[in-house]
């Protein structure tokens, strides 16, 4: 109790908050960084013949950052759910990183309203169901209609989570009473199905159906593993950069380091587990839909890339 009053103590009356002047040349670095590889990008995805291969860049850069958002809304969301102590004192951070959430949705609008883009990345959309026995089996699912209509569902549900949680979050701040906590907690139980459902589908309407004959029933854990994994990281960095930079210094301690360092570790060993149980599985079944996946992986420059 003594040690938890000399902590108040020390922190000032309204809390830590971080001067962002101090950052102020990087983010304008970054800043200048980051649009100028946007403008280039988009010119070369909407004005070159090099469209199709950048479609594919874009699309990864995409989904690699919004993987990294939607774990740091993971985190928030377990961290309300079970009612955990330890991680109040990076909840904030967690925050931070799932906000990325609404914004990153808006660079899916060229690989969903853009024809160019979506055709070249997407080959079924430019099947005649009535010529192709898989398409014919998937085009209640695999049609441009319901796949727009997904991609907007994803977006709004997910960024619908992350405003009512830092709406909770900010409440909870400004009133210091009770309520936005339980309503943060009973909110975060009844939306993690959703979450998860958005988050399955989406991985297979992004990257699953890439190729439209491959199936798997593992993959959308094994993109929930990576982004889990991806996104503690991100906050671990950032708590360390913060804690460099005189912030949080009392009130993150080695104890919270073991706890994230744990997770992170314990996600490093499930994303393994799930990518080995897929490769293992896919290689005593032989069957040609599924071992296509490592087929082409195991092809000309890829094979370093798998062994690597």
């Amino acid at each position: 109790m003594s040690e938890h009053e000399s902590i108040i103590d020390k922190l000032p009356l309204d809390g830590e908050r971080v001067d962002v002047s101090k950052f102020e040349k990087t983010i304008r670095l970054l800043a200048v960084i980051g649009g100028v590889g946007l403008v280039i990008s988009a010119i070369i995805l909407l004005f070159t013949g090099a469209r199709a291969e950048m479609a594919y860049s874009w699309l990864w850069a995409f989904y690699f950052f919004v993987t990294i958002a939607i774990g740091g809304l993971f985190w928030v969301l377990l961290h309300n759910a079970s009612n955990s102590g330890w991680g109040v004192v990076v909840r904030r951070v967690m925050e931070h990183v799932a906000s990325m959430v609404p914004w990153m949705f808006l660079f899916a609008i060229p690989l969903v309203f853009l024809p160019g883009v979506r055709n070249a990345l997407y080959e079924w959309m430019t099947i005649d169901p009535a010529h192709n026995e898989v398409m014919a089996a998937k085009s209640g699912y695999l049609n441009m209609t319901f796949f727009i209509i997904r991609m907007f569902l994803y977006a709004g549900i997910l960024s619908w989570i992350v405003f009512q949680l830092r709406r909770y979050s900010i409440g909870q701040d400004s009133s210091g009473a009770l309520r936005p906590t339980f309503s943060a907690r009973r909110f975060s139980c009844g939306t993690i199905p959703l979450f998860a459902l958005c988050t399955t589908f989406m991985a297979v309407d992004l990257i699953m159906a890439l190729d439209y004959a491959w199936y798997s029933t593992m993959w959308g854990v094994q993109i929930f593993a990576g982004s889990a994994l991806s996104s503690m990281a991100l906050i671990i960095l950032t708590v360390t950069f913060l804690r460099k930079h005189g912030y949080l210094k009392e009130i993150v301690n080695k104890e919270h380091y073991h706890i994230m360092g744990k997770l992170m570790f314990a996600f490093v060993v499930f994303w393994a587990y799930i990518s080995f149980s897929q490769f293992f599985l896919y290689w005593y079944a032989n069957i040609t839909e599924e071992t296509k996946f490592f087929i082409l992986r195991n092809t000309d420059g890829w094979y370093y890339v798998s062994i690597l």
